[in-house]
């Protein structure tokens, strides 16, 4: 993170790959954890959104992190909604506004 994670250039030419197999590997909680440190250098450039689909594709996963079958069986017998994973974006974007407000 240290090595990839100072500059927006930088992290899309190194950083994005290693979040991507973190993500692809379903460590939900260091992806978010990183995306916190960054988020504020994505909101100030949005065009790395556009240029990166492995960025969308990592939002799409934490988004539905939360919808697996087994998690789905589960919220059949007791249902939480919204569940961790999207309760930590929820955290994550209110966190980036309040810093991008302050």
């Amino acid at each position: 993170m240290t090595n990839a994670g100072h500059s927006v250039p930088e992290f899309c030419s190194v950083g994005m790959d290693l979040l991507y197999i973190l993500s692809i590997a379903d460590q939900h909680r260091p992806v978010v954890a990183f995306l916190n440190h960054l988020f504020p250098l994505i909101v100030t450039c949005p065009d790395v959104l556009y240029n990166q689909p492995k960025l969308l594709e990592i939002f799409q996963r934490l988004i539905q992190a939360d919808l697996t079958y087994y998690k789905r069986a589960k919220n059949l017998l007791a249902p939480q909604f919204p569940g961790v994973v999207l309760k930590m974006m929820a955290s994550l974007i209110e966190n980036t506004i309040w810093k991008l407000n302050g």
